[in-house]
């Protein structure tokens, strides 16, 4: 439909980011363990934006897996079917630092428009700190960058 902007990238902004424009940009980092990063399109929720213009993210799933966490339906907003299943997940083995200009560069996907994008935990601050603080609990302690 149409990429977002950088005006959109606020915390709780659930967005179709292709993961291989990500990992091809040299920009966007990752505590996932070598090889385990997602691959092509997929929906990312941004938890934070750092004053620097990089995003703390992570990917979304449809299924659970070990070490995920299950986000809450009444948090969701956005009228994409796909999202509005009840069942969506974060690992909390994959955590993504991406600046703000890649996510935009990388979400030429996006099954949205402006004026109705997807968001989780809008105005629920804590609830996207709760799962950004999973990724301290990785058994990557760092991130690296992906090549």
């Amino acid at each position: 439909m149409a990429a977002v902007t950088s005006d959109e990238v606020l915390p709780g902004l659930v967005v179709f980011l292709d993961a291989d424009r990500l990992w091809a940009s040299g920009h966007a980092e990752t505590n996932a363990d070598a090889g385990r990063e997602v691959q092509g399109p997929h929906l990312f929720l941004i938890l934070a934006v750092g004053s620097d213009g990089v995003c703390d993210t992570v990917p979304l799933f449809g299924e659970w897996a070990p070490g995920s966490g299950q986000l809450q339906q009444r948090l969701k907003s956005g009228s994409l079917p796909e999202w509005a299943l009840p069942n969506s997940y974060f690992s909390g083995f994959q955590h993504w630092r991406v600046p703000i200009g890649e996510v935009v560069a990388a979400s030429n996907g996006e099954l949205t428009i402006s004026g109705d994008r997807c968001g989780y935990a809008l105005g629920a601050p804590a609830e996207l700190q709760r799962i950004l603080s999973c990724g301290t609990r990785n058994r990557n302690k760092g991130y690296r960058g992906l090549e």
